[in-house]
Protein backbone atom coordinates (compact mmCIF):
# COMPACT_ATOMS: atom_id res chain seq x y z
CA UNK A 1 0.00 0.00 0.00
CA UNK A 2 2.92 2.42 0.43
CA UNK A 3 3.67 2.06 -3.28
CA UNK A 4 0.15 1.28 -4.49
CA UNK A 5 -2.35 3.31 -2.40
CA UNK A 6 -5.28 1.63 -4.13
CA UNK A 7 -4.29 -1.76 -2.65
CA UNK A 8 -5.02 -2.58 0.99
CA UNK A 9 -3.26 -5.47 2.72
CA UNK A 10 -4.06 -7.29 5.95
CA UNK A 11 -2.31 -10.12 7.74
CA UNK A 12 -4.85 -12.35 9.52
CA UNK A 13 -3.16 -14.98 11.68
CA UNK A 14 -5.33 -17.94 12.68
CA UNK A 15 -5.13 -21.47 14.01
CA UNK A 16 -7.55 -23.94 12.46
CA UNK A 17 -10.07 -25.53 14.85
CA UNK A 18 -10.66 -29.26 14.69
CA UNK A 19 -13.04 -30.37 11.87
CA UNK A 20 -16.67 -30.10 12.94
CA UNK A 21 -15.83 -27.88 15.90
CA UNK A 22 -18.39 -25.13 16.48
CA UNK A 23 -15.54 -22.62 16.61
CA UNK A 24 -15.01 -23.12 12.87
CA UNK A 25 -18.11 -21.16 11.83
CA UNK A 26 -17.34 -18.45 14.40
CA UNK A 27 -13.84 -18.08 13.01
CA UNK A 28 -15.14 -17.83 9.43
CA UNK A 29 -17.55 -15.07 10.45
CA UNK A 30 -14.78 -13.18 12.21
CA UNK A 31 -12.50 -13.39 9.19
CA UNK A 32 -15.28 -12.12 6.95
CA UNK A 33 -15.86 -9.25 9.37
CA UNK A 34 -12.23 -8.19 8.93
CA UNK A 35 -13.08 -7.20 5.35
CA UNK A 36 -15.86 -4.85 6.40
CA UNK A 37 -14.41 -3.01 9.41
CA UNK A 38 -11.85 -0.21 9.46
CA UNK A 39 -8.40 -1.74 9.96
CA UNK A 40 -7.01 -1.23 13.45
CA UNK A 41 -3.59 -2.53 12.53
CA UNK A 42 -1.65 -4.36 9.84
CA UNK A 43 -1.65 -7.67 11.71
CA UNK A 44 -4.58 -9.38 13.44
CA UNK A 45 -4.38 -12.72 15.24
CA UNK A 46 -7.28 -14.91 16.35
CA UNK A 47 -6.73 -17.37 19.20
CA UNK A 48 -9.85 -19.04 20.52
CA UNK A 49 -12.36 -16.31 21.31
CA UNK A 50 -9.71 -13.59 21.45
CA UNK A 51 -8.71 -11.08 18.79
CA UNK A 52 -5.16 -9.76 19.14
CA UNK A 53 -3.61 -6.65 17.57
CA UNK A 54 0.11 -6.05 17.31
CA UNK A 55 1.27 -2.91 19.13
CA UNK A 56 4.59 -1.51 20.35
CA UNK A 57 5.38 -0.37 23.86
CA UNK A 58 8.14 2.00 24.89
CA UNK A 59 10.57 0.52 27.42
CA UNK A 60 12.87 2.43 29.75
CA UNK A 61 16.42 1.21 29.28
CA UNK A 62 19.28 1.40 31.77
CA UNK A 63 20.65 4.94 31.66
CA UNK A 64 23.64 4.44 33.97
CA UNK A 65 26.63 5.36 31.76
CA UNK A 66 29.11 3.43 33.88
CA UNK A 67 27.23 0.18 34.09
CA UNK A 68 28.57 -2.69 31.96
CA UNK A 69 25.76 -5.13 31.07
CA UNK A 70 25.94 -8.22 33.26
CA UNK A 71 25.57 -10.44 30.21
CA UNK A 72 29.08 -9.42 29.07
CA UNK A 73 32.21 -11.10 30.41
CA UNK A 74 35.52 -9.42 31.04
CA UNK A 75 37.80 -10.71 28.29
CA UNK A 76 34.80 -12.46 26.73
CA UNK A 77 34.93 -14.06 23.29
CA UNK A 78 32.54 -12.59 20.74
CA UNK A 79 31.91 -13.41 17.09
CA UNK A 80 30.67 -10.59 14.87
CA UNK A 81 29.58 -11.52 11.36
CA UNK A 82 30.02 -8.59 9.02
CA UNK A 83 32.48 -7.40 11.63
CA UNK A 84 34.39 -5.14 9.25
CA UNK A 85 31.25 -3.24 8.21
CA UNK A 86 30.24 0.09 9.70
CA UNK A 87 27.90 -1.24 12.39
CA UNK A 88 30.09 -4.26 13.12
CA UNK A 89 33.13 -2.08 13.83
CA UNK A 90 31.15 0.31 16.04
CA UNK A 91 29.80 -2.54 18.17
CA UNK A 92 33.27 -4.12 18.25
CA UNK A 93 34.70 -0.90 19.65
CA UNK A 94 32.16 -0.93 22.46
CA UNK A 95 33.09 -4.52 23.37
CA UNK A 96 36.79 -3.65 23.25
CA UNK A 97 36.34 -0.65 25.57
CA UNK A 98 33.88 -2.29 27.94
CA UNK A 99 35.42 -5.73 28.51
CA UNK A 100 38.68 -5.90 26.48
CA UNK A 101 37.00 -8.59 24.43
CA UNK A 102 38.47 -11.22 22.18
CA UNK A 103 36.82 -10.50 18.84
CA UNK A 104 36.35 -12.73 15.81
CA UNK A 105 35.32 -10.51 12.89
CA UNK A 106 34.12 -12.18 9.71
CA UNK A 107 33.70 -10.70 6.25
CA UNK A 108 33.35 -12.00 2.70
CA UNK A 109 36.04 -9.81 1.17
CA UNK A 110 39.75 -10.57 1.18
CA UNK A 111 41.57 -8.81 4.02
CA UNK A 112 45.38 -8.53 4.38
CA UNK A 113 47.15 -10.67 6.95
CA UNK A 114 48.32 -8.74 10.01
CA UNK A 115 51.98 -8.92 8.93
CA UNK A 116 51.01 -7.08 5.72
CA UNK A 117 49.16 -4.18 7.37
CA UNK A 118 52.07 -1.73 7.58
CA UNK A 119 53.03 -2.29 3.97
CA UNK A 120 49.41 -1.89 2.88
CA UNK A 121 49.04 1.40 4.75
CA UNK A 122 52.28 2.70 3.24
CA UNK A 123 51.27 1.86 -0.32
CA UNK A 124 47.60 2.86 -0.30
CA UNK A 125 45.75 6.12 0.04
CA UNK A 126 44.44 7.02 3.48
CA UNK A 127 40.88 6.93 2.13
CA UNK A 128 41.27 3.40 0.77
CA UNK A 129 38.48 1.27 2.28
CA UNK A 130 40.83 -1.52 3.39
CA UNK A 131 43.23 1.00 4.93
CA UNK A 132 40.39 2.48 6.97
CA UNK A 133 39.41 -0.97 8.21
CA UNK A 134 42.99 -1.81 9.15
CA UNK A 135 43.24 1.34 11.23
CA UNK A 136 39.92 0.54 12.88
CA UNK A 137 41.16 -2.94 13.83
CA UNK A 138 44.39 -1.41 15.15
CA UNK A 139 42.28 0.90 17.31
CA UNK A 140 40.47 -2.13 18.73
CA UNK A 141 43.82 -3.69 19.62
CA UNK A 142 45.00 -0.45 21.22
CA UNK A 143 41.91 -0.63 23.44
CA UNK A 144 43.01 -4.04 24.70
CA UNK A 145 41.03 -6.31 22.41
CA UNK A 146 42.48 -9.38 20.73
CA UNK A 147 41.18 -9.38 17.17
CA UNK A 148 41.00 -12.23 14.67
CA UNK A 149 39.79 -11.43 11.15
CA UNK A 150 38.34 -14.36 9.20
CA UNK A 151 37.20 -14.45 5.60
CA UNK A 152 33.86 -16.25 5.53
CA UNK A 153 30.46 -15.92 3.90
CA UNK A 154 27.85 -16.15 6.65
CA UNK A 155 25.58 -18.11 4.31
CA UNK A 156 28.29 -20.73 3.61
CA UNK A 157 27.91 -23.59 6.08
CA UNK A 158 31.40 -25.01 5.52
CA UNK A 159 33.12 -21.65 5.96
CA UNK A 160 31.17 -20.71 9.07
CA UNK A 161 31.72 -24.12 10.64
CA UNK A 162 35.43 -23.60 10.12
CA UNK A 163 35.22 -20.19 11.84
CA UNK A 164 33.49 -21.76 14.86
CA UNK A 165 35.98 -24.64 15.01
CA UNK A 166 38.96 -22.28 14.84
CA UNK A 167 37.42 -20.07 17.52
CA UNK A 168 37.15 -22.96 19.94
CA UNK A 169 40.61 -24.23 19.04
CA UNK A 170 42.14 -20.83 19.74
CA UNK A 171 40.07 -19.52 22.65
CA UNK A 172 38.30 -22.61 24.00
CA UNK A 173 34.90 -20.94 24.13
CA UNK A 174 32.43 -18.51 22.54
CA UNK A 175 30.35 -16.21 24.73
CA UNK A 176 28.25 -14.21 22.31
CA UNK A 177 27.42 -13.56 18.65
CA UNK A 178 26.42 -10.41 16.81
CA UNK A 179 25.01 -11.10 13.34
CA UNK A 180 25.72 -7.87 11.45
CA UNK A 181 26.37 -9.25 7.96
CA UNK A 182 24.77 -7.17 5.21
CA UNK A 183 24.49 -7.15 1.43
CA UNK A 184 27.02 -8.80 -0.82
CA UNK A 185 30.45 -7.14 -1.26
CA UNK A 186 30.67 -4.82 -4.23
CA UNK A 187 26.93 -4.18 -4.07
CA UNK A 188 25.19 -1.04 -2.92
CA UNK A 189 21.67 -0.85 -1.58
CA UNK A 190 19.29 0.45 -4.21
CA UNK A 191 15.62 1.01 -3.54
CA UNK A 192 13.44 -0.79 -6.10
CA UNK A 193 9.72 -0.49 -6.57
CA UNK A 194 7.78 -3.71 -6.12
CA UNK A 195 7.24 -4.32 -9.83
CA UNK A 196 11.01 -4.04 -10.39
CA UNK A 197 12.15 -6.29 -7.57
CA UNK A 198 13.85 -9.31 -9.13
CA UNK A 199 15.61 -12.42 -7.86
CA UNK A 200 18.98 -10.68 -7.69
CA UNK A 201 17.61 -7.91 -5.50
CA UNK A 202 16.04 -10.46 -3.16
CA UNK A 203 19.18 -12.60 -3.15
CA UNK A 204 21.28 -9.64 -1.99
CA UNK A 205 19.11 -9.27 1.10
CA UNK A 206 18.18 -12.89 1.76
CA UNK A 207 21.70 -14.30 1.47
CA UNK A 208 22.98 -12.77 4.75
CA UNK A 209 19.67 -12.18 6.54
CA UNK A 210 17.88 -15.46 5.79
CA UNK A 211 20.37 -18.06 4.57
CA UNK A 212 23.10 -16.68 6.81
CA UNK A 213 20.84 -16.83 9.84
CA UNK A 214 19.91 -20.47 9.17
CA UNK A 215 23.61 -21.33 8.84
CA UNK A 216 24.39 -19.46 12.05
CA UNK A 217 21.76 -21.45 13.94
CA UNK A 218 23.23 -24.67 12.57
CA UNK A 219 26.84 -23.97 13.56
CA UNK A 220 25.80 -22.78 17.03
CA UNK A 221 23.80 -25.91 17.87
CA UNK A 222 25.08 -27.39 21.09
CA UNK A 223 27.12 -24.26 21.89
CA UNK A 224 26.15 -22.49 25.12
CA UNK A 225 26.54 -18.82 24.21
CA UNK A 226 25.31 -16.04 26.47
CA UNK A 227 23.41 -14.30 23.67
CA UNK A 228 22.97 -13.96 19.91
CA UNK A 229 22.07 -10.47 18.68
CA UNK A 230 20.68 -9.91 15.17
CA UNK A 231 20.96 -6.54 13.43
CA UNK A 232 17.53 -6.09 11.88
CA UNK A 233 15.98 -2.80 10.75
CA UNK A 234 13.11 -0.48 11.64
CA UNK A 235 11.95 -1.14 8.06
CA UNK A 236 10.36 -4.29 9.52
CA UNK A 237 7.87 -1.95 11.18
CA UNK A 238 7.77 1.03 8.82
CA UNK A 239 8.45 -0.57 5.45
CA UNK A 240 9.59 2.05 2.96
CA UNK A 241 9.22 3.00 -0.68
CA UNK A 242 11.38 0.60 -2.66
CA UNK A 243 12.30 -1.44 0.43
CA UNK A 244 10.24 -4.60 -0.22
CA UNK A 245 13.09 -7.13 -0.29
CA UNK A 246 15.02 -5.35 2.45
CA UNK A 247 11.99 -5.27 4.75
CA UNK A 248 11.20 -8.92 4.02
CA UNK A 249 14.69 -10.07 4.99
CA UNK A 250 14.56 -8.16 8.25
CA UNK A 251 11.06 -9.38 9.10
CA UNK A 252 12.40 -12.92 8.74
CA UNK A 253 15.11 -12.12 11.29
CA UNK A 254 12.52 -10.77 13.74
CA UNK A 255 10.33 -13.87 13.41
CA UNK A 256 13.38 -16.11 13.72
CA UNK A 257 14.40 -14.50 17.01
CA UNK A 258 10.84 -14.75 18.34
CA UNK A 259 10.71 -18.45 17.47
CA UNK A 260 14.15 -19.12 18.94
CA UNK A 261 13.27 -17.43 22.23
CA UNK A 262 10.42 -19.89 22.70
CA UNK A 263 12.49 -23.06 22.24
CA UNK A 264 16.00 -22.15 23.38
CA UNK A 265 17.46 -20.97 26.68
CA UNK A 266 20.05 -18.78 24.90
CA UNK A 267 18.64 -15.25 24.35
CA UNK A 268 18.27 -14.43 20.66
CA UNK A 269 17.55 -10.72 20.21
CA UNK A 270 16.49 -9.06 16.96
CA UNK A 271 17.22 -5.33 17.04
CA UNK A 272 15.27 -3.16 14.58
CA UNK A 273 17.86 -0.40 14.19
CA UNK A 274 16.92 2.98 12.82
CA UNK A 275 19.16 4.43 10.09
CA UNK A 276 22.85 4.85 10.96
CA UNK A 277 24.99 7.83 10.00
CA UNK A 278 28.60 7.27 8.97
CA UNK A 279 31.20 9.45 7.31
CA UNK A 280 32.48 8.23 3.96
CA UNK A 281 35.79 9.22 2.41
CA UNK A 282 34.34 12.42 0.93
CA UNK A 283 32.99 13.45 4.31
CA UNK A 284 29.37 13.07 3.26
CA UNK A 285 26.76 11.22 5.24
CA UNK A 286 26.21 7.67 4.09
CA UNK A 287 24.13 4.67 5.05
CA UNK A 288 20.51 3.55 4.81
CA UNK A 289 18.19 6.50 5.27
CA UNK A 290 21.06 9.00 5.02
CA UNK A 291 18.66 11.70 3.80
CA UNK A 292 17.17 11.71 7.30
CA UNK A 293 20.23 13.14 9.01
CA UNK A 294 18.19 14.38 11.94
CA UNK A 295 16.98 10.84 12.73
CA UNK A 296 20.10 8.81 11.92
CA UNK A 297 22.08 7.12 14.70
CA UNK A 298 25.64 8.36 15.11
CA UNK A 299 28.36 5.85 16.06
CA UNK A 300 28.74 7.14 19.63
CA UNK A 301 24.97 6.96 20.08
CA UNK A 302 24.98 3.45 18.62
CA UNK A 303 27.48 2.25 21.23
CA UNK A 304 25.30 3.56 24.05
CA UNK A 305 22.18 2.00 22.52
CA UNK A 306 24.06 -1.30 22.19
CA UNK A 307 24.97 -1.17 25.88
CA UNK A 308 21.35 -0.62 26.85
CA UNK A 309 20.15 -3.38 24.53
CA UNK A 310 22.47 -5.87 26.21
CA UNK A 311 21.01 -4.89 29.57
CA UNK A 312 17.59 -6.06 28.28
CA UNK A 313 18.74 -9.27 26.63
CA UNK A 314 15.63 -11.17 27.79
CA UNK A 315 13.51 -9.42 25.14
CA UNK A 316 13.50 -11.21 21.75
CA UNK A 317 12.80 -8.04 19.74
CA UNK A 318 13.62 -4.39 20.32
CA UNK A 319 12.74 -1.53 17.97
CA UNK A 320 15.18 1.38 18.02
CA UNK A 321 13.32 4.43 16.71
CA UNK A 322 14.90 7.85 17.05
CA UNK A 323 11.55 9.47 16.26
CA UNK A 324 8.17 8.75 17.85
CA UNK A 325 7.40 5.29 16.53
CA UNK A 326 3.61 5.48 16.71
CA UNK A 327 3.64 8.79 14.82
CA UNK A 328 5.80 7.24 12.11
CA UNK A 329 3.52 4.18 11.90
CA UNK A 330 0.47 6.42 11.51
CA UNK A 331 2.21 8.43 8.81
CA UNK A 332 3.91 5.72 6.78
CA UNK A 333 1.96 2.52 7.47
CA UNK A 334 -1.57 3.62 8.30
CA UNK A 335 -0.98 6.68 6.06
CA UNK A 336 -3.14 8.83 8.28
CA UNK A 337 -1.18 11.99 7.52
CA UNK A 338 0.68 13.40 4.58
CA UNK A 339 4.46 12.98 4.68
CA UNK A 340 6.15 16.33 5.03
CA UNK A 341 9.65 15.85 6.35
CA UNK A 342 10.62 12.24 5.75
CA UNK A 343 11.33 10.92 2.28
CA UNK A 344 12.36 7.39 3.24
CA UNK A 345 12.78 5.17 6.26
Amino acid sequence: PQEFPNIKCRNIDITFPAPGNTQEEILINRIMAEFTIKPAGQCVAYRGRHRWLQTYEAVKADESPEETPRILRNGGIYLITGGLGGIGLVLSEYLARAVRAKLILTGRSTFPAKKEWNQWLETHDANDSVSRKIRKVQTLEDLGAEVVVCRADTANLKQMQQVINETYERFGNLHGVVHAAGILPGKTFQAQTIQNVDQDACRQQFQPKVNGLIVLETVLQGRKCDFCLLTSSVSSVLGGLGFASYSAGNIFMDAFAQKHSQINAVPWISVNWDAWQFENKAGRRSGLGASLAELAIKPEEGKEVFRRILSMASMPQLVISTGKLQTRIEQWVAQESSPDTESSK
